[in-house]
Order: C-alpha cells, then sequence, then structure tokens
C-alpha cells in the first residue's frame, strides 16, 4: 500500500514538473490554450519519450510507446519529406531545428503544429540526443491563409482593372468592323454568322466589364436555362470538335431563371471547357438539368445543372484547392481564375456549387452540380 501510496506521489511530481515545461513552452510558442508537447529522443538507442500533450497534440493515445517511427506516421505525407530534410540539417549543423507540419486527427481533422528542437553533442560534436517542444499553431496559419487569399483578390481586382481596360479598346474596334461586314454581307447565311459573332463579342464585353471588373451588374431577365445551355454549347463547339469531345444532353425540365445571361454563360462556359479539357478518349461530357419542386409554401424549389466528364479526375489536394484563386493545373497556360469566378457568380445568384471527383480504376471522372433557388415568378413561367 505504501509503495502504491509513492508510486502515486512520484507520478504527480513528475507530471506537473511536465506541465510546468509545457508551460513555458506554451509561452515560447506564443500559445493559448492550445495543446503543448514535449520530446526526447535519444539518437543513439533510437529510443523516445513524450509528454502527455505530445500524444494528444499528435492524436495520439499516452499509453502507446513512443517512437520516431510513431510519430512519422502522423505527419502529413506532402510534409514529410521537407520536415525531416529540416531535422537532418539541425543533426549535421549546430543550429535551432524550427519546422512546422500538417497532422491529420483520427476525426479527419487537419491540424498544423510548430517543432522547436536543440542537439546535444559530445565532445566531438556528434549528436547525441534531440530535445524540444511543439504546439498547434492551427489558428495562425489559418489566419495567414485568409490575409494570403485577401491578398490575392486584391491583386485580382487590379488586374481586372486594367484587363478590361485594355481589352475594351480592341473591342470596339471588332464591334466596328463586324458592322461594317455585316452592311456588306451578301448572303443571309454570312449575316446570320456575323450578328452571331458580334453577340458573343457584346457578352465578353459585358463579362469585361461586370465580372473582371466587378462592375454593377447589368438588369437581371427571365431566361430560360436551356436556351442559354445550348447557345453555350454552340458558342463552345468548336473547341469541342477540335477536342473530339462527344457531349449528351439530358433535359427533362425547361426552367426559367431571373439572372443575368451573361453571367450564366460565363459560368457554363468555364465548366464545359473545363470538363472538355479533362476527358480522356472517347471523350464524354454529360449535361443534365432538372427542376425540383418543394412543396413548401413560399419554398418553390430549385434548379439542377449538372456537367459530368469522363476525364482522370482530381486528387484531394486539387479538389480541396480548385476554388482558390490563381490556383490551376494546367501549367502554362491556366490563370487560376475560372473556377473561382464561377464560384463568385453562384454564390451571387444565392446558389450552391459542389464538386465530386473520382481517379479509380473502374470509374474515374468529375461532376459539377450548381444548384440555383427559383423564385415564385420562375416557377409560374417554368
Amino acid at each position: 500500500m505504501f509503495s502504491e501510496m509513492t508510486s502515486d506521489v512520484h507520478n504527480h511530481d513528475l507530471r506537473s514538473a511536465e506541465l510546468i515545461l509545457e508551460n513555458d513552452a506554451r509561452l515560447r510558442l506564443q500559445l493559448d490554450g492550445a495543446h503543448v508537447g514535449l520530446f526526447e529522443w535519444d539518437l543513439v538507442t533510437g529510443q523516445s519519450r513524450w509528454s502527455t500533450g505530445f500524444y494528444l497534440l499528435h492524436g495520439l493515445e499516452p499509453s502507446q510507446e513512443a517512437s520516431y517511427t510513431l510519430w512519422r506516421d502522423q505527419v502529413h505525407p506532402d510534409d514529410i519529406d521537407r520536415v525531416e530534410a529540416a531535422i537532418q540539417d539541425s543533426l549535421a549543423k549546430p543550429q535551432e531545428l524550427d519546422v512546422d507540419y500538417r497532422i491529420v486527427h483520427p476525426s479527419g481533422d487537419l491540424r498544423w503544429t510548430r517543432l522547436q528542437a536543440q542537439t546535444m553533442r559530445d565532445p566531438q560534436g556528434r549528436p547525441l540526443s534531440m530535445t524540444g517542444h511543439c504546439g498547434d499553431v492551427t489558428r495562425r496559419k489559418l489566419a495567414d491563409a485568409a490575409l494570403l487569399q485577401s491578398e490575392k483578390l486584391a491583386v485580382a481586382g487590379r488586374m481586372s482593372a486594367a484587363l478590361a481596360h485594355e481589352i475594351n479598346n480592341p473591342l470596339e474596334a471588332a464591334f466596328n468592323l463586324l458592322y461594317l461586314a455585316r452592311g456588306m454581307a451578301s448572303q443571309a447565311s454570312q449575316a446570320d454568322l456575323l450578328d452571331q459573332t458580334m453577340e458573343q463579342l457584346q457578352r465578353v464585353s459585358e463579362i469585361s466589364q461586370q465580372t473582371l471588373r466587378f462592375a454593377r451588374p447589368s438588369k437581371p431577365k427571365f431566361v430560360r436555362v436551356i436556351e442559354v445551355i445550348e447557345s453555350t454549347l454552340r458558342l463552345v463547339g468548336p473547341k469541342l470538335s477540335m477536342g473530339a469531345v462527344q457531349v449528351k444532353t439530358d433535359f427533362q425540365a425547361s426552367p426559367q431563371l431571373l439572372c443575368s445571361p451573361g453571367e450564366l454563360q460565363q459560368i457554363l462556359t468555364n465548366l464545359l471547357n473545363n470538363a472538355a479539357e479533362a476527358g480522356r478518349q472517347p471523350k464524354t461530357v454529360t449535361v443534365r438539368v432538372r427542376t425540383q419542386n418543394d412543396a413548401n409554401e413560399g419554398n418553390p424549389g430549385e434548379i439542377r445543372i449538372t456537367i459530368s466528364d469522363n476525364g482522370p479526375g482530381m486528387t484531394p489536394e486539387t479538389l480541396r484547392r480548385i476554388r482558390e484563386p490563381f490556383y490551376t493545373t494546367k501549367q502554362g497556360y491556366g490563370t487560376g481564375l475560372g473556377m473561382w469566378v464561377v464560384q463568385e457568380l453562384v454564390s451571387k445568384l444565392n446558389g450552391k456549387l459542389t464538386i465530386k471527383s473520382s481517379v479509380g480504376d473502374r470509374w474515374h471522372g468529375t461532376t459539377f452540380s450548381i444548384v440555383l433557388p427559383m423564385t415564385p415568378a420562375e416557377t409560374e413561367q417554368s
């Protein structure tokens, strides 16, 4: 009984000392209330000792035996090479280790950790052990990411204003030339093609003024969704033909939507271009339109537009970042603004954009789904 009491007192003293050290580390890392962990790594024997906070920080049970391998398994696969390179540099040179990395907890929660450590050496300078501490810096990382996102949007705004200014001059010249060509057209088919060209240039002008410059949008009007889709398919038709893309349509409804037709076409153009570029031979893109009516009074239902391709699919990392401005997988020619613009325009319509993708062997491809709420007036006119 006495030995048990002595053991309890000893464990309590160790834990108290551990908490004091963790609090000291918390201050050095400038943390407030987050988990902090202490560790010792014997480089001669390979054995490790971790504090309770270290286990909790990495989503592990304190009953597990501490080891370098166990720690390594918790580090995000995209970070481990960088972190291990920093550790090797710290062992090779007399410098403090200061590195951050991500941890995916069993719950799926992604957390950022900052690790600082020092290496103890023998008189000949050979590393004997490493001791240090780490803490949760997720909130700081998220704040930095939000600031970076804000800066990106500011850059996009300045770039858009300059781009719109440069686009307007050649657009005006193109309109004038087309107007002269329209007057000289000798055949009805030629006049029709020139009319379609002028219509598309007008939409380019609207895009440059409204979307790129974030200007006040034109007055919305009721448009038939299917007509806008068909017009968009004609617009991107040459690109689809050159890429040998087969387009399948499945329209089970013909709803009307109160919106800017140019903005809706811009959404569809971006998604269709992405689908066409992603497809594998034989390339197939499927466009579907559905309406779903809600029996609840005052909630008339919604319009769902889906665009699916049979491409290789997106990795989880690409799927997570695809809506970020300037993020692109089209190295050399992509701007990284297409999906961000789509997200902004869908949000303006109070809609939702969902993206599902698979990279499996049996089924691969991506489906973009846009859900737009209908107003009572839209329901009456559909």
